[in-house]
């Protein structure tokens, strides 16, 4: 007996139906048929499972047992940029500022007080970008800036509300556009490519899975990779998507490998080996988060160019890692290394060709600065003088460098 039909999708092709007429059969054919059609059915939305592939990853030697090049032996072109305060609002910890170099302008996002300021490349405060609030061109919460050259704008993340607005350099708002996840990071690395870290977020659009691909419209098109099963919580300070000269590299919270992600597959390209500190598998988040002390990984900065993989990481205190693309050699900030890596101890991000910036903690290294002015003067006379001058309650300045070759 006919008793109607439905249509349901192809697998392989979304826009094709056919058309399955509901007869009156057997329990276990009715039961394998829903099977069936469930199956194609989740087929219709386009959302496909992405895959990580196998691979060698070139393996980054952080391992105390191993001998490096010290970061302040390297360190060359040192310019100090101190930070326009004339817009009279505050700056917050340097651990909770970001960094970017974009057309001769510095733009920093201050994570904790939710503001994006632009200066020029002096440090002359220029212009805000966006305001607080719930409206059109505001957020309560931001979670991530990009620059994309296409429009010559920043596009900025939001949490709250869950949004994406874009702004001219000058802080005029182009456009808002509401989303339906969260996300902690992004990046867009083609005109119709978004692609999120969802940081542990499982929801109805992400699932269990914790990067997730959109076109440029935010209509999901994939996800990759799963869930961490002992890791649960947002993690801030781990954890991010980087796009760098059009390739996208992600490294998970708390994981030692980076990963390129191309299309809907990731594939495994830098490992770090932190030796007897590199975290258990498998350990449980309250264990790592109490003992993270005891462990090495990465922070969610990370620097590539012709030259160098940089990024920040844990070692008792944050140290700067660069690691040498020609020769293989590790370069590091560790202050066990040389007491004057202090100075490049904070968190560092790629400041135009080949140099690098990283934040001034008048707090931290003001007293250190004059315990060591004569050695500080005559291996950095540029910036001895100024570096003698900083003071606990001053907001941070950049110290921007680059490295011998």
């Amino acid at each position: 007996m006919n008793m109607g039909a439905i249509n349901i999708c192809l697998p392989n092709d979304p826009n094709i139906a056919i058309m399955i007429p509901l007869v009156k059969v057997s329990p276990n054919l009715r039961f394998l048929l829903m099977l069936f059609i469930f199956a194609a059915t989740l087929s219709c939305n386009g959302i496909r499972d992405g895959y990580v592939a196998a691979g060698n990853p070139v393996i980054i030697q952080l391992d105390s047992g191993n001998s490096f090049i010290s970061l302040a032996d390297l360190a060359d072109s040192l310019q100090i940029v101190k930070l326009d305060t004339s817009d009279n609002s505050p700056f917050s910890e340097p651990e909770n500022q970001r960094v970017m170099y974009v057309e001769g302008k510095i733009i920093v996002f201050d994570v904790k007080y939710m503001s994006i300021k632009v200066f020029d490349g002096s440090g002359k405060y220029l212009n805000s970008i966006g305001k607080l609030g719930m409206g059109m061109g505001a957020f309560v919460r931001a979670e991530d800036i990009q620059y994309y050259p296409p429009h010559r704008s920043i596009v900025v993340l939001c949490n709250k509300p869950t949004k994406i607005c874009e702004f001219a350099l000058g802080g005029q708002l182009i456009k808002d556009t509401e989303i339906n996840f969260f996300a902690s990071s992004f990046v867009m690395p083609s005109a119709n490519t978004r692609i999120f870290f969802v940081n542990q977020n499982k929801s109805e659009i992400s699932k269990d899975k914790n990067i997730i691909i959109t076109d440029s419209a935010y209509k999901v098109q994939a996800r990759l990779f799963d869930l961490p099963e002992n890791i649960l919580s947002t993690i801030r300070f781990s954890g991010v998507l980087h796009l760098v000269n059009n390739e996208v590299y992600f490294a998970p919270a708390f994981s030692n490998i980076y990963y390129t992600i191309k299309g809907d597959t990731a594939q495994p390209v830098y490992q770090v080996d932190y030796g007897k500190k590199n975290i258990p598998p498998g350990i449980q988040e309250d264990t790592l988060l109490f003992n993270s002390a005891k462990y090495g990984f990465q922070y969610e900065t990370f620097i590539k160019n012709d030259n160098y993989v940089g990024f920040n990481y844990l070692n008792k205190n944050v140290c700067m890692a660069f690691y040498n693309l020609q020769t293989g050699k590790t370069i590091t900030g560790d202050i066990r290394l040389d007491s004057l890596n202090m100075l490049f101890s904070s968190y560092t991000y790629g400041f135009g060709d080949k140099k690098y910036a990283t934040f001034l903690n008048g707090k931290k290294i003001s007293a250190f600065v004059r315990r060591n002015a004569d050695q500080i003067r005559e291996k950095y006379p540029d910036i001895g003088r100024e570096l003698s001058a900083l003071k606990p309650d001053e907001n941070p300045s950049l110290l921007i460098y680059a490295l011998k070759q």
